[in-house]
This record gives structure tokens, C-alpha cells and sequence, in this order.
């Protein structure tokens, strides 16, 4: 009878976890499917957008609406190493109408010093500083003191390309815009993480945002480089400290209000990646656990049709991605492993033929759901202006590693909001070895 249970117990896990398998597969092959072809229509209809506004900036260039005054505003906390090389890549800025705050939210080593010896005599340069509040406060803080109807925000490591407050200004023409998301990238691609987050970046968060622009579901307007039309983040009350991911959370609830977030892929800005294991966990868990608050914040906007999209699409794959894939995916890769000792044991002792034909299925959805996989990424590539081709040769170890290490911090991130322990923000050293070449 022991036996029966044992073997009983054994073939409805084995059953139970191909079932897991191969649902978890074929959700991947149509997402993948369909984050390919969204993504494909929104660049074929961006670069239609981009040739009728420069035929536009051409034939009007009086017209003040297409250049709207535009505050750019870098947020710093003990930035000495690389607040100079920022502020200077920033004022290179071939836009007409913008000038520059930087915002020392208390600094305690020789940032402030540093930007007056360097920047207080440049008109386009405004300098401030406050008390230590975190960044969501110095942000708001300096906000209030932007001239612009449109504020760019980017970090403090981050180069940002001369066209790039251009490119993001010209989309708020369109008064339904309230935020538009850049295309950030990594600056600093000198060792194995910083080369797969560089490849990270294109195949993955940017593919997302062309895909996801279409149905009017980005979710994260990143705080490396990101516009905003200042009334309505006013109208809103600004950026709160509640969650660690002030930018998702504010992206969200300007979705909310009915307004439009776009991305636009020639707003080039360069950011420091973490280059150790420690930083880069340290990086990934602030993201990572900033989510699940903002997406815990906004529950009651899942399926529900009064937030269209957002509801239907931007938030459950929010869940799917930081909350259920972590949970399942561990299981269903231990399920793979259980399923073909269990294959190799019955083909050798009973040569049996099921088994054989199970273990083919088994290796042809995986290889199916692999292909689509680095597919995506090389169409990722291709819809890309900018792109260094050879990252793409780190897509294999990036996809071993990067994936058991993103469903730790993400098991960790949703065992500590589980026990509901208070998580600060972790800031980074900055290296200052960032190129935007």
C-alpha cells in the first residue's frame, strides 16, 4: 500500500507540474508574440510622427507651441564624483527654450561647493539646496521653482544626449500627454553586469514601453530620464515618498487621472549600472519591492474597466511579472528537472514509448518558447537607432543568470512586504565611469 501511495504521489506531481509547465509556456510564447508585434506597430507609427513633426518644425519654426519651455531638473545626494560631467553633457542641449535646476536635497559631502564653483555664474543654471528629505521631496521642491510647463527629470549619474529634451518636449504638443518616457541605456558597459543590464535595457524594458505605448499601459516613466507636464504632477500632488519607486508611482496615477504616457525612443539618456553583485542587489530589490508597493497602492485598479488598460494590462502584468512569475517559476523549472528523471527512469526500465514522446514535447515547447524568446530580443535590437549589435552575444549567460537572480530579489521583496518590514533606500556609490558613446 506504501508503495502505491509513493508511486500514486509521484505521477500526480509529475502530472501537476507538466500541467504548470506548460501553461507557464505558452502564456510566454503569446506574450512574447504579442509585446513583438505592438512593438513593431509603434515604431513603424513613431517614425511616421517624427517625420511629420520635422516636416513641421521646418515649415513653422516661429511656432512657440512646438517648443515649449522646458525646466530639466537633476535631483542630487552626494553626487561630487559626478554632478560636474552631468550638468556640463546637460547644457549641451541643442533645445532653445529650457534651463537647468539641480536640486542639492542635503548633501553632506562637497556637492554644493562643487556645483557653485563650477555653475554659479551660468545664467541657465539654477542651484538649490534643502534639508535631506529624500528624492521625492527634492524633486517637488524643485518643481516649484521651474519655469517650464514641461520638466525633465534625469538622475544625477545619467548623460543625457544634446537632442534628447527636444525629442521629449515636441510630444506634449498633444495636450492629452502628461508624461513621456526616454529611452535610457547603460554608460558604463565595463564588465559582465553592466553589460547584460546594457542588453537588459533594449530587450527588455524598452521593447516593453514601445509594446505597451500603444494601449496607453506604461506603467514606469523612468526617474534616469523622464518628462512630465508640471501642472498635472501639480494637480496631483506631486511625487510622495510612500513607496520606494516614486516614478512608477507617479506614472500610475497619471494614468489614473485619464491622461496619456508615451515613450519616445530617440530621448537618449546614458545611466550608471550597478557594477558589483552587491549593488546590483541592492538596486533591483528598491525597484523590485517599489513595485509590488505601488501595485499593492493600486489593487483595486486590476480588471477594473473604469481604468481601461491600465487596469486590464499594465497592472496584471505588474503581478505576473513581480509577483506570480517568481512564485511559479522556480517550481516549474524544479518540475522540468522532476519530469525528465522521472521520463529517464521509465525509458530505462520499460523503454517506454509515452515516454519518449513526452520527453520530446517536453524539449520542443521549451526550444519553441527559447526561440521566440531570443527572437524578441533580436527585433528589440532592430527597432533600436542607437544599438551596439555585439551585446547581443551576452543574451545566453544573461538569460541563465539574470533570471534566477531577478526570482530571488523578487521572493525576497515579497517575503519582506509579507512580513511587513520598513525597507529604505539603499543609495548606490557612484563609480562616475559613465560614456555616452
Amino acid at each position: 500500500v506504501t508503495d502505491i501511495i509513493y508511486f500514486n504521489i509521484l505521477h500526480y506531481t509529475d502530472y501537476l507540474l507538466k500541467i504548470l509547465f506548460f501553461l507557464s509556456l505558452i502564456y510566454g510564447i503569446f506574450r512574447l508574440l504579442m509585446i513583438i508585434s505592438l512593438a513593431a506597430v509603434q515604431r513603424h507609427l513613431e517614425k511616421k510622427e517624427h517625420r511629420e513633426r520635422a516636416l513641421d518644425l521646418q515649415n513653422h519654426p516661429e511656432n512657440k507651441s512646438l517648443s515649449p519651455h522646458t525646466t530639466l531638473i537633476i535631483p542630487a545626494y552626494n553626487e561630487e564624483t559626478v554632478i560636474v560631467k552631468t550638468v556640463k553633457k546637460a547644457l549641451q542641449s541643442d533645445y532653445p527654450n529650457f534651463d537647468l535646476i539641480v536640486i542639492d536635497d542635503g548633501s553632506t559631502d562637497k556637492t554644493h561647493q562643487i556645483l557653485k564653483s563650477h555653475f554659479a555664474d551660468n545664467k541657465k543654471v539654477t542651484i538649490l539646496t534643502k534639508e535631506n528629505e529624500g528624492k521625492a521631496a527634492a524633486i517637488n521642491f524643485a518643481i516649484k521653482h521651474a519655469k517650464g510647463e514641461i520638466v525633465v527629470l534625469i538622475d544625477a549619474d545619467t548623460l543625457i544626449d544634446p537632442a534628447a529634451i527636444k525629442k521629449l518636449a515636441v510630444d506634449f504638443i498633444d495636450p492629452r500627454v502628461a508624461a513621456v518616457a526616454g529611452n535610457a541605456k547603460g554608460g558604463n558597459k565595463i564588465n559582465f553586469l553592466t553589460k547584460i543590464q546594457a542588453l537588459e535595457y533594449i530587450t527588455n524594458q524598452n521593447l516593453d514601453r514601445r509594446a505597451f505605448e500603444l494601449l496607453n499601459s506604461i506603467t514606469v516613466v523612468p526617474g534616469a530620464i523622464g518628462a512630465w507636464r508640471k501642472q498635472v504632477i501639480l494637480d496631483l500632488g506631486g511625487f510622495n515618498d510612500f513607496t520606494l519607486a516614486e516614478d512608477n508611482d507617479m506614472t500610475v496615477q497619471i494614468l489614473k487621472a485619464g491622461h496619456k504616457v508615451k515613450y519616445e525612443s530617440e530621448a537618449y539618456a546614458y545611466t550608471e549600472s550597478p557594477s558589483t553583485l552587491v549593488a546590483l542587489w541592492k538596486q533591483r530589490f528598491r525597484w523590485v519591492f517599489g513595485t509590488l508597493q505601488v501595485f499593492w497602492k493600486n489593487r483595486k485598479v486590476l480588471f477594473n474597466p473604469k481604468y481601461g488598460a491600465l487596469g486590464f494590462v499594465g497592472l496584471p502584468n505588474t503581478f505576473f511579472f513581480q509577483v506570480f512569475s517568481p512564485l511559479v517559476l522556480p517550481i516549474i523549472d524544479l518540475g522540468l528537472l522532476f519530469s525528465f528523471g522521472m521520463l529517464f527512469i521509465h525509458i530505462y526500465q520499460h523503454t517506454d514509448v509515452n515516454a519518449f514522446e513526452q520527453l520530446k514535447q517536453l524539449i520542443f515547447y521549451y526550444a519553441v518558447f527559447t526561440f521566440i524568446d531570443y527572437f524578441s530580443a533580436v527585433i528589440a535590437f532592430a527597432l533600436e537607432k542607437k544599438k551596439d549589435w555585439k551585446l547581443l552575444l551576452w543574451l545566453f549567460p544573461q538569460r541563465i543568470f539574470y533570471r534566477f537572480f531577478i526570482n530571488a530579489i523578487c521572493l525576497k521583496s515579497i517575503f519582506i512586504a509579507l512580513r511587513g518590514t520598513t525597507v529604505g533606500w539603499n543609495k548606490l556609490e557612484r563609480k562616475g565611469n559613465v560614456s555616452d558613446i
